[in-house]
This record gives structure tokens, sequence and C-alpha cells, in this order.
């Protein structure tokens, strides 16, 4: 990137928390190559308490504000459109990038320009009326602040080109972009050894009903290939969908054979794609998948439903089963297992697509936009 003249940026992302998959490694990834990229720069990250000490090791000369320490959701929302404004007026950002669909209504003092990344389109899509009760009341909400965030942006940066058919033209106008993904870092060294007469598959995702983490249960059960096991690596986000799915497990007489993983680390989920027998992408819905380029980066087999987007972030480095159909997927299973040469092609197309994907800098993408926002022609008043 070009050096030019310093700007004070400050990166609300209130809404990452610890152990909740795509929106905590997009934070870390933003405060270790942000810096980087522009080392002449001002940064603020606003951050709830629990990821300051992950902030701070990622970037040790950025600003953070954050609200105190349990407080429930009511308090910390309240604290992000009342307190913060203050805090920001305060530092007096030339910039305010809401970097997980939100930002702030106001900021006292001088009007900076805004920047958001919609990164959640749950709220927008078919899949957020499945939902019932708090979760559902939660979307509605979250769809609301969201439009509401993007009528007070100067620009809107989407990660997919499907985003501009949910959200809407109306109400994204002309002040929208789409970024190219985003990948993790590839591993380094061969992957670990898996046992023999061992067929492990992973799940990577936070446990939402669309997510459809059913369909892999049911499809290990169809395809019945010995010393096959399903490890699911995610939140329980959601609890009714929790105890649909290990009521499932047990009526199919499975328990031996998954497991709920929880949360981890990039890098330990990332080792546990390279020893897995394939990644498998079940998701109905989704913005953007990280699973796929993190299968890529860890050099796994991709299994993906064929929905928007995966055909043309995939191509031929996965094989695809229509969304919800475990016979399909249980059949693509047993070939995965059978047929090893079809195993490395798959391996072989995936490294191919990841290069491609690394060509292109999100980060870099994102800091060029926040950059022309400051007094470019899309600022609004």
């Amino acid at each position: 990137m070009e050096v030019r003249p310093r700007i004070r940026i400050a990166i609300h992302a209130a809404g990452a928390r610890r152990g909740a998959g795509a929106g905590f490694n997009r934070v870390l990834t933003m405060a270790k190559e942000f810096p980087e990229l522009c080392p002449w720069d001002d940064f603020l990250f606003a951050v709830r308490p629990e990821l300051t000490v992950d902030v701070r090791a990622a970037a040790p000369g950025a600003a953070i504000a954050s609200p105190l320490r349990g407080l429930p959701a009511s308090l910390r929302v309240l604290w992000e459109q009342i307190v913060l404004p203050f805090e920001l007026g305060r530092w007096e950002p030339d910039v305010v990038f809401g970097a997980l669909n939100l930002l702030p209504l106001w900021v006292a003092g001088k009007r900076p320009a805004y920047v958001l990344m919609v990164t959640n389109l749950l709220p927008f899509s078919d899949e957020r009326r499945t939902l019932s009760g708090r979760a559902r009341l939660t979307q509605e909400v979250v769809r609301w602040l969201t439009l509401m965030s993007i009528r007070r942006a100067d620009t809107v940066l989407l990660l997919s080109p499907r985003a501009r058919d949910l959200i809407g033209s109306r109400a994204l106008r002309d002040k929208a972009r789409v970024l190219p993904p985003a990948v993790p870092k590839a591993r380094s060294g061969p992957g670990p050894a898996r046992a023999a007469g061992e067929h492990t598959f992973v799940v990577a995702a936070d446990l939402w009903p669309h997510k459809s983490i059913e369909t892999v249960v049911r499809a290990l059960a169809l395809a019945a290939i010995p010393g096959a096991r399903v490890k699911i690596f995610g939140r329980s986000s959601n609890e009714g969908y929790v105890r649909a799915l290990r009521a499932e497990i047990r009526r199919l007489g499975v328990e031996e054979s998954v497991s709920l993983e929880g949360w981890v680390e990039r890098a330990a989920l990332l080792a546990e794609m390279a020893a897995a027998e394939a990644c498998i992408a079940p998701a109905r819905f989704e913005n953007l998948s990280h699973v796929l380029a993190e299968a890529f980066a860890a050099g796994a087999p991709l299994l993906a439903a064929d929905i928007p987007g995966s055909q043309e972030i995939c191509g031929d480095a996965a094989l695809f089963f229509p969304p919800g159909d475990e016979l399909a997927l249980a059949k693509l299973m047993c070939r995965i297992v059978g047929e090893r040469d079809l195993r490395k092609e798959l391996i072989g197309n995936g490294s191919e697509r990841y290069r491609a994907m690394a060509a292109h800098d999100q980060s870099a993408v994102i800091l060029d936009a926040i950059a022309e926002s400051v007094n470019g022609p899309g600022r609004r008043g």
C-alpha cells in the first residue's frame, strides 16, 4: 500500500465474542494486519472485555475501548450507543469502521466518516423465519440496527454479491462494494498423521438450525463406513437446536461416532481439518463461509452443500450435494473414503483455489476503502 497522510481509524467490533467463530477470527486478523499494513495510522478497537488481551497481543500500539466486564447484553448495547460515542469523540477518529454489521448511531464532536462491513446476512434471509422466541427477536433487532447503520454509512462493504440482493439496492444505494474473500494463512509442513482405519469428518460451524448439522449426522448413519466419525467444532449458539441435535444423535445410535467439540482456536481447527478424511460444509444458508477457505488452507478435501456462492468459490475443489440431502452426502462420504485418487485431486484443486484467493488481500482492500471514505466523493453529511 502507498504511504499517505495519517488517519485515525476506530474499529467498532463490540459484537465479536470469544469463541464465536468468524467474528472473533475476523477481529484478531484486523488487529494484526491493519497496523502492519498501515503503521503510520492510529487505531482504536472497541471490543468486549474478554477480547482485550487478544487484541492487545495482536496490536500492541492500538487504543482499546471496552465496557465493564460482566454487563448483560442489554446494558452492553446501551454502552455501545451512549457511552462509546463519547469515548470515540474524545479520541477524535477520522473514520469509524463498523466491522460486524453495526455502527454507533452517533459520535460526539466532529462527524467522522463511516464505513460499514455487513458480515451477517442471516437477519435478511428467509432462514431467520425458522427461528422462534428470543433467537428470532434478536435477528429482527440486528436487521433493524444493520439497516440503520447502512443508512448512516458513507461506504458499505459486502462479503458476497448475493448480499446486494438480500439487503436490497434501495437500502444500499450507490455506496456498496464487494470485497475479495478473506483467507487464513496456509498450514506449513505435513499435516498430522491419521490412525489406520480411522475416517474422521470435520464440521466447523456454530450450532444454529440453518447450519444443517443434522444432515451430516444422518449421512454418517446412512454411510455406515467402518471407523467413521464426525467431529463438530462450534459454539452452542441455539439451545433448542443443540437439544434437537443431541436427540437426533441418540435416535440414530451414533453417540460413539459423533462428538460436539465446542469452539477451538483457528490453528487447532486447521490441524483437525488437515488430519480429517474430509471437511463438510452442510449449511443451507451462508453469507460467504470461512470454512471453504479454511479447508483449502488446511489441505483438506471439501464436501459442500450446493448453495449460492459455493460453486463460485470452490469450483472443482469440492464435491457438492443438495442442501439437506443426507443420502447424497452419504454417497460422497463413501466416495472420499473409497477413491483415494479423488481425494488427492480435490486437495490439489483446493490448493490452486487457495493460491488464487490469497492473491487478493482483503485487509488491504478494506483499508483502502476506509482511507478513501475520509475525503472521498461518497462522503455523506
